[in-house]
């Protein structure tokens, strides 16, 4: 227990302070602190303080490498859309150049006989050239993909981000459905121990049966096995939480959720299908790549357009002797527009734009069927939250029938008025109805987490 928490104490003590410099006695509370803190260094026993789920998340989304991945993933992607954006900006280039010539100037056949002339001199050259587009559809079309993109990476760290909470949810619930599965598996092997005790000691005075003592040891093996199985269960659910958090996860490490948390839905479930069409992530990464697709279109339609550019360009010759220049300096400035237009590419561009009307047709068809599936989704999830909520209820009136019932099964019995069979049906009956209630309990909580990260309005 004490390695488990000094494993979690440097995540979990930034929230604590936090929670303690909002009270009035916050002098008092990072006293208590300090001292919990000395506690655990020096290695003495130690209690903390249950781990709920919101703690329990943060963790995760703080250590779980498929998620850090997914973080790396988006920066790369933003970056790549920026990339794109920064394509319509200007650009700026500088060269330079040294070279060694020789000129010679002979004269003509038919000329008067001249001596040749001949030099040889060397030249430095250094060129600075500035151009943007002023008009260019495909580097346009370039920069709308660039934004939308960027957008694109946010929404798929999003989508990265629910399926941590997701499974971080699903993970948590499964332990805490196990940890209650293996107490109750403990209680009924503690409490048929002690019918097979009752049944030995009637079968000695003599107004037992032997068929008593074989039910009774039966049931004893068969809850024992079932103990051994939930434990097993149980400390798989541990280790995939251990997992997440890559951190020691002890069973007692758990926080469990009242009953005051299992409310029904108040909200029509209209209310909830509107919210996931506008806020969920699946829909929305959909509607990106659909807008995407469209820039891509225009940037492939844009190699028939023409482009105009302004530019401006400087070069700077210096020879030091030649039959030209004399070895005099030379400067060229140019300022102006110029108008391009590829005329043909080899039929690339025809087959980029039959392309991108293609995947634009599929995009367009994807949002449809994700529209639907997202309607689908919040519709099966409003019924199941609504009939797991009547269930609990059942079970929960089960449970209390059934205790009643096996009090009065053992009051019977102990009159001679049953046998212990019908104590031990009894008894397995109670036993089963609070396993049900306890594991509906947790599918209610898993399915309302469900509900929020569809509907786009987890936190």
């Amino acid at each position: 227990m004490t390695s488990t928490i000094r494993a979690l104490w440097p995540q979990l003590l930034p929230g604590t302070l936090r929670t303690f410099a909002k009270t009035p006695n916050w002098m008092g509370g990072a006293l208590v602190i300090l001292l919990a803190l000395a506690v655990i260094l020096s290695g003495a026993p130690s209690t903390v303080a249950a781990l709920t789920l919101e703690e329990f998340v943060a963790l995760a989304r703080s250590r779980e490498a498929g998620y850090q991945a997914a973080v790396a993933a988006s920066a790369a992607e933003r970056a790549a859309g920026w990339r794109d954006v920064a394509d319509y900006g200007p650009r700026l280039q500088v060269s330079g150049s040294y070279h060694a010539s020789r000129d010679r100037i002979s004269p003509a056949g038919h000329e008067p006989v001249a001596a040749d002339q001949a030099a040889s001199f060397s030249e430095s050259l250094l060129s600075v050239t500035a151009e943007q587009p002023i008009i260019d559809l495909e580097r346009a079309g370039r920069l709308s993909r660039g934004l939308i993109t960027m957008d694109l990476a946010v929404m798929q760290q999003r989508k990265a981000e629910e399926e941590l909470v997701l499974s971080a949810c699903e993970r948590y619930y499964t332990a805490l459905s196990h940890r209650e599965g293996y107490r109750l598996a403990r209680s009924e092997t503690a409490a048929l121990r002690v019918l097979v005790q009752a049944a030995e000691k009637r079968l000695e005075l003599g107004f037992g049966t032997i068929t008593d003592k074989h039910n009774a040891e039966a049931r004893y093996r068969l809850s024992e096995a079932s103990e051994i199985s939930r434990l097993t269960e149980l400390e798989n659910a541990l280790r995939a939480l251990e997992e997440l958090i890559d951190a020691p996860v002890d069973r007692g490490h758990l926080e469990d959720k009242p009953d005051s948390n299992l409310f029904p839905l108040t909200e029509p479930l209209h209310y909830w299908q509107e919210l996931a069409l506008q806020n969920n992530t699946d829909l929305r990464i959909s509607r990106l790549r659909q807008t995407r697709t469209e820039a891509e279109r225009r940037m492939a339609g844009g190699r028939f357009s023409p482009a105009l550019m302004l530019f401006a360009s400087h070069r700077h010759y210096r020879p030091d002797n030649g039959l030209a220049g004399h070895g005099e300096d030379r400067r060229e400035t140019d300022i102006g527009l110029r108008l391009e237009m590829d005329l043909l590419a080899g039929g690339s561009d025809l087959a980029s734009f039959s392309e991108a009307s293609s995947r634009l047709r599929s995009a367009q068809a994807q949002v449809v069927a994700m529209e639907r599936a997202v309607r689908r989704t919040v519709h099966s999830l409003s019924e199941s939250i609504a009939a797991t909520a009547e269930l609990i209820e059942v079970y929960r009136n089960a449970v209390e029938s059934n205790r009643l019932a096996l009090e009065a099964t053992q009051a019977s019995f102990h009159e001679g008025a049953k046998v212990l069979l019908d104590v031990l049906n009894a008894q397995q009956d109670y036993y089963r109805s609070r396993k049900a209630y306890q594991t509906t309990r947790y599918d209610y909580l898993l399915l309302r987490e469900k509900l929020k990260l569809t509907v786009g309005i987890y936190e």
